[in-house]
């Protein structure tokens, strides 16, 4: 290998843990975003970098959704089962929280990262 073909080597190198690194950090361009639904109609789309607590009141009940740490859960609802708050923080495209006697939903919608993993194989 001369010298030269070091060189070039090297720059794409650099280049590439430049780039990869700048991603990583940056969120990679992709931006999850938790769209709460109540009654099937669109109340609120928030991103997940935002850290906040929404007061839901559905036609059926009293709900806060909050968005934190890259994910949203349901942290209060006034209904009888609780099935809603027992599902935690979610934090990946695709996952749904629903409070279905109060007819609110939270999805969260975006693009998997190259880093994420959708199964893994043992």
């Amino acid at each position: 290998m001369k010298k030269s073909d070091a060189a070039i080597y090297l720059i794409v190198l650099i280049a590439a843990v430049g780039l990869l690194t700048f991603l990583r950090y940056s969120g990679g361009g992709q931006a999850l975003t938790a769209r709460i639904y109540v009654a099937g109609e669109l109340f609120e789309s928030v991103n997940l970098r935002d850290n906040t607590q929404l007061q839901i009141q559905s036609p059926l009940g009293h709900n806060i959704v909050e968005i934190e740490d890259g994910g949203a859960r349901m942290l209060l609802a006034d209904c009888r089962s609780q099935d809603c708050i027992r599902m935690g923080l979610i934090t990946r495209p695709g996952q749904v929280i629903a409070c279905l006697p109060n007819r609110v939903v939270i999805r969260l919608e975006g693009t998997v990262g190259e880093d994420d993993f959708d199964a893994f194989a043992g």
